[in-house]
């Protein structure tokens, strides 16, 4: 086996075409769940080392860890498979929602890579490749709240195979999970103390620095900070970690912090959010996989619409220039999210209707945008997003409320008002009371 080099943009794009190529030979994916086992001479070998180089690459040189995967894939298909080619497999699976945003056939290779992982009966590797699956493929086809399940079993999984690190990541996404689709604060609050504590225990440390971000989130919505729009506190000092960040040039744990201030600014401070958008250029780039994408699509949205109102109209503030880069920006979130819906994503339906509406209200048009709302409500609580929820009732009722409909708007607000303290972010409970308390 020989790795190709050198390693450049056009050697990674002409690898993956290649393992394109020579799987669609096989019509369906999974028809390679029956491919002959590699058990003997110098194959296992090869791909031992083939799963320790991309391993490594992972966080040193994206593009070695990308060739690396195909070369593997494309090794196990010629060869037969072994140890390290379900791994190889969830990985290339990732590559293809990537590079061509097929969804169905990238999670088609995660299930082939959990089939292929239960045939050669490895455990050790079992967590690793259901988090590479439950992470950042399934989420793009199945709701948070079944993929919360998936990340426990894993992390159980990974527990009894001694795989700490695979483990631990599968937990951490469980609370990110926990924290995207608005479960009660509390009990949040009360498994990020736990687990970010196994953390420190099993010495992971770097899966812990990235924990305490949401973790300080949670605790910021519950009221637990002098200022709710800071992520400074019990579990981290925003500045620090910033400045941590740049040090080291960790640009993936920076964006984490800026998503997670955008995440929660918005609910508090419409500028703030829209410069925290500004500063997350090229962000679906640098994480092309993540599903922390649809959170930032919709408060990247949400944020531009915001400016358009700020901008636009009669306004002190009126700037044309400004308002037609923020419509720009919302135009193509609303066509990034669609795109992600007609491929099979529930969890940015009402993602999508939440923005469509917004389109509307600003244009003016209030029948047809609180139809969009109300599909933006009844979805949210369909796929279990409480928060999302609350924050859709608040933007049709301050819409109705403008539109001088006082009662209508009053059902509304009242509705956000208690989902929040549903919800238990307290934080914002008590800014909506102060803001809406004769309305409620």
């Amino acid at each position: 086996v020989s790795l190709s080099a050198p390693l450049g943009r056009g050697s990674v794009a002409f690898q993956i075409l290649k393992t394109k190529r020579l799987l669609d030979g096989y019509g369906d994916v999974s028809k390679m769940a029956d491919l002959p086992l590699l058990s003997s001479g110098t194959g296992p070998t090869a791909m031992y080392f083939m799963n320790k180089i991309a391993n490594y690459a992972y966080d040193t040189n994206q593009n070695l860890m990308r060739v690396t995967v195909c070369e593997m894939v494309q090794y196990s298909v010629k060869h037969g498979v072994c140890i390290g080619s379900p791994l190889a497999f969830a990985y290339y699976g990732i590559l293809v929602q990537v590079t061509f945003g097929d969804f169905r056939n990238s999670r088609k290779l995660s299930d082939l890579a959990l089939s292929l992982n239960a045939r050669l009966g490895d455990k050790d590797s079992l967590s690793a490749v259901s988090f590479l699956s439950s992470a950042f493929i399934r989420p793009w086809t199945e709701l948070f709240t079944i993929c919360r399940k998936q990340y426990v079993n894993a992390y159980h999984e990974g527990l009894l195979a001694g795989d700490h690190e695979n483990a631990i990541l599968n937990i951490f996404f469980r609370l990110l999970a926990g924290w995207y689709t608005g479960e009660p604060l509390t009990k949040l609050e009360s498994d990020f103390y736990t687990y970010t504590n196994q953390m420190r225990d099993l010495g992971q440390t770097r899966i812990l620095e990235k924990a305490l971000i949401p973790y300080q989130s949670v605790l910021n919505m519950l009221g637990k900070s002098s200022d709710p729009t800071v992520l400074t506190g019990e579990a981290m000092n925003q500045d620090e970690v910033m400045q941590r960040c740049r040090a080291t040039k960790n640009k993936h744990m920076e964006d984490l912090l800026t998503l997670s201030r955008l995440s929660v600014s918005f609910y508090f401070d419409f500028d703030l959010s829209a410069s925290l958008v500004s500063e997350m250029e090229n962000v679906y780039k640098r994480l092309p996989a993540a599903p922390s994408l649809m959170r930032y699509a919709l408060f990247e949205g949400l944020a531009a619409f915001q400016m358009i109102r700020k901008y636009g109209g009669n306004r002190l503030t009126t700037n044309p220039i400004v308002c037609m880069k923020w419509k720009r920006k919302a135009s193509k979130v609303i066509q990034r999210v669609r795109s992600w819906v007609q491929k099979g994503n529930a969890n940015c339906i009402h993602v999508l209707h939440l923005l469509e509406a917004e389109q509307l209200c600003v244009a003016g048009e209030v029948s047809n945008a609180k139809q969009k709302y109300d599909l933006a409500i009844s979805n949210a609580a369909r796929h279990g997003f409480r928060n999302d929820r609350a924050l859709a009732n608040e933007l049709v009722g301050q819409m109705l409320l403008e539109e001088g409909e006082v009662e209508r708007s009053s059902d509304y607000l009242k509705c956000a008002y208690f989902l929040y303290l549903e919800w238990e972010a307290f934080a914002k409970a008590d800014q909506f009371y102060q803001k809406y308390s004769q309305h409620l």
